[in-house]
């Protein structure tokens, strides 16, 4: 029953996900990018807190821990937010969210590396299917051709986005087990708050042209409430529960939603080619996540059985 629940909360976070990059491009033109995002983060603080308070939790943790979970919040989510919303002023959010979705075969990749855990090679073309997928979704010309002449800048920004996010997934969960996943989720938006500061102060003082209005902080309060402080506390949560491959399985499905949303609103248009690439793109990471999960159920397994056949 627990985790039926939690594949419920983490569809609730798939749609809230979802519809980031359409309310960031619709809301946040009139603001740079680490402005708009520290007035997020800022709001996102004060909802948690008020909350914790409300409900009558300490706020307090081990200094070390905090230290830990904010720097996890400066490192991880301030360059994912900051790139992501850098990108998505200059591309279809269609394009911004098919790179998004590739995000749990990019955190495979970085499990590789950071853990030494060898992958089976049905996983490896699992991982190279999914970017292929991704290649023929953004080289299809009616993609390379909409939005500004920045395009592909803002393909590199979306990029370093996922890339970022993808580390605070597969980080995550070693850092914040056994934690109250509220604070986690309080302390990772204080670090990206502190870390807004410094460019937000420079992109006032010396970039200027922006302005902060209705639309701006009915955004702002969109991404603070709902994309932040309830989808980051129930995938956070989700991660603790069923663990990051599981919790990404549904996950997949955002760069669906991102595009019906696209289609709906924004008008943008999906060629043939580039449905096809989707359907490549979301069957080759459900393929990584299954052929990982079975990779790390083989590895506890043969220990074991070492163990039982003796010298």
């Amino acid at each position: 029953m627990v985790k039926y629940r939690v594949y419920l909360e983490l569809f609730l976070v798939t749609v809230l996900w979802g519809m980031v990059p359409l309310v960031m491009r619709e809301t946040s033109q009139q603001l740079h990018s680490a402005s708009f995002n520290l007035i997020r983060y800022v709001m996102a603080v004060l909802i948690l807190a008020g909350y914790l308070k409300w409900n009558g939790t300490n706020l307090g943790l081990p200094w070390r821990k905090a230290l830990s979970l904010m720097m996890l919040g400066a490192l991880t989510m301030f360059p994912f937010s900051y790139f992501f919303l850098l990108g998505v002023k200059y591309v279809d959010i269609s394009i911004a969210g098919m790179i998004q979705g590739t995000t749990p075969a990019l955190t495979v990749v970085i499990s590789v590396f950071l853990f030494n855990a060898a992958p089976s090679w049905r996983t490896v073309l699992s991982v190279v299917g999914t970017y292929l997928g991704l290649l023929v979704f953004l080289a299809v010309p009616a993609a390379q051709s909409a939005g500004t002449g920045h395009a592909g800048l803002g393909m590199v920004y979306v990029f370093l986005a996922i890339v970022a996010f993808s580390f605070y997934a597969t980080l995550g969960k070693k850092i914040t087990a056994g934690l109250n996943v509220w604070l986690v989720t309080l302390y990772v938006c204080i670090g990206v708050t502190v870390s807004c500061v410094p460019l937000a102060v420079y992109e006032q003082w010396y970039v200027g042209g922006q302005s902060l209005t209705g639309t701006g902080l009915m955004g702002a309060l969109y991404m603070a409430l709902f994309a932040t402080v309830v989808a980051l506390y129930l995938y956070t949560k989700a991660v603790n529960i069923v663990g990051q491959l599981q919790a990404s399985l549904v996950t997949t499905l955002v760069p669906v939603v991102v595009i019906v949303s696209g289609t709906v609103f924004l008008k943008e248009r999906i060629t043939l080619e580039q449905m096809a690439a989707v359907l490549i793109v979301l069957v080759s990471v459900y393929l990584t996540i299954r052929h990982d999960r079975r990779d790390m159920e083989q590895r506890r397994v043969q220990p074991s059985r070492s163990v039982d056949q003796g010298p």
